[in-house]
């Protein structure tokens, strides 16, 4: 049993969180996730061990994850905001990604994945990433859903063997859609690519879209097609774990000269100064 995780649950409608004994053979987080109830979910970071950005656009994640799943809800979600900031007060020292996970069957409550985050070292930003690709698809591409989750189960346990960071979804008309928990941008130029269409609104995606646009770069919105990455010059993924991550290869198509690129670096850099400006007590 895993010892890094805590599970609580919340009432809207009482105001009360309990901690709950964690389930028999749970080995990972996505386990966890597959053991609760199917519904809509978004994962926080806790930055300096007591701050969030922008924790109302993952509220409103979740209250548009809830809409496209045809579940009206009748009270506040930002009362969510006192039991995650005692569970965060509870471990003050050390850094923390929460899940935020709200049933479609019973939406008057939701369960809080505590996990104790052990950030990306400075060297995989160095030296970049190497991923995959796949086949599979998100049934309602907008709603950020747990099943989900559980469809990807062994595309992740093959990523763990080869050793790669992400498995970059391919559409049906050989487009690269997004990761199984990312977002992807591919850059040629000055021109930087990315999926609008049936893919993840991700968090961390909208302000990289921001600061794209801020520092002259030409934002596409449109993805890049498979068949074309030899052309790239750099791409990366994006996440709120992950922040904006150089990736290097592709299957086996090493992407420019095998290097982070500068672009890339530049946007990260952006993106890092902008994260220490706007974080918000939680």
């Amino acid at each position: 049993m895993m010892k890094n995780i805590a599970l609580y649950k919340y009432c809207f409608l009482t105001k009360k969180c309990t901690q709950l004994p964690l389930p028999e053979n749970i080995n990972n987080i996505d386990d966890l996730v597959i053991s609760l109830s199917s519904g809509v979910y978004t994962t926080i970071r806790i930055y300096k061990q007591s701050k969030v950005l922008y924790f109302q656009a993952h509220l409103g994640r979740l209250k548009d994850s809830l809409a496209l799943s045809g579940i009206s809800i009748g009270y506040g979600l930002n009362d969510i905001r006192k039991p995650i900031r005692d569970i965060v007060t509870k471990f003050c020292e050390q850094d923390l990604r929460i899940r935020i996970h709200i049933p479609l069957e019973y939406p008057d409550v939701c369960y809080l994945i505590q996990e104790f985050l052990s950030p990306y070292p400075e060297s995989i930003y160095a030296t970049g990433v190497k991923v995959k690709t796949n086949q599979l698809s998100r049934e309602n591409p907008k709603a950020k859903l747990t099943e989900f989750i559980s469809a990807s189960i062994k595309e992740k346990e093959c990523m763990k063997r080869l050793g790669l960071e992400e498995s970059l979804i391919i559409g049906p008309n050989q487009e690269i859609l997004e990761g199984l928990t990312s977002n992807f941008f591919g850059i040629k130029g000055d021109d930087v690519y990315t999926a609008m269409e049936m893919v993840l609104d991700g968090i961390t995606r909208s302000i990289v879209l921001r600061i794209i646009q801020e520092s002259g770069f030409h934002t596409v919105l449109k993805p890049v097609n498979f068949n074309d990455i030899n052309f790239l010059d750099e791409c990366f993924i994006t996440s709120t774990s992950r922040g904006v991550l150089p990736v290097i290869q592709i299957d086996d198509i090493h992407i420019g000269n095998g290097l982070p690129g500068k672009k890339t670096m530049q946007i990260r850099k952006e993106f890092l100064a902008l994260i220490n400006s706007e974080l918000e007590f939680i």
